[in-house]
């Protein structure tokens, strides 16, 4: 028992913890990226911005903040800021999961939907642990 308290009531983990959701958050952009770039295609991802009443080239832009987004995440740089810019992503991208309904395993919009709540809570958080724009180097103030 005094081993749970003591691992219940630990306080110094907590920036580990939000490193690993930042990492986690940064592969699934990751893969978000790569599914648009490589699996469908460039050409199919400006045809389903086009048809959702976007210009062609905001597929450019997405596709682009999502690599600037992964590797700020993945050093740490401006986390707070990424995410919430991310937001401009994910929010409109909710008008293509809604009509499926709620579950995910009918392609609805449960994940997204988490996807955003995370993306805030990392807004709030800040970057955790092991970010470059928090090490005393780069000009972080020293506690």
């Amino acid at each position: 028992m005094k081993f749970l308290n003591a691992f219940e009531n630990a306080q110094g983990w907590t920036p580990y913890g939000v490193f690993a959701m930042r990492m986690v958050l940064a592969v699934y952009w990751a893969v978000h990226w790569g599914y648009k770039v490589f699996y469908t295609g460039m050409p199919a991802t400006e045809a389903l911005f086009v048809r959702l009443g976007y210009p062609s080239w905001f597929a450019w832009g997405d596709i682009t903040l999502e690599v600037v987004a992964v590797i700020g995440m993945l050093l740490g740089l401006y986390v707070r800021t990424l995410s919430l810019l991310l937001l401009v992503i994910l929010i409109p991208a909710l008008e293509i999961w809604i009509p499926n309904g709620l579950w995910a395993l009918h392609g609805g919009y449960e994940f997204p939907v988490f996807w955003i709540a995370m993306q805030v809570v990392l807004v709030i958080l800040g970057p955790g642990a092991w970010a470059i724009r928090t090490l005393p180097l780069f000009g972080a103030p020293r506690n």
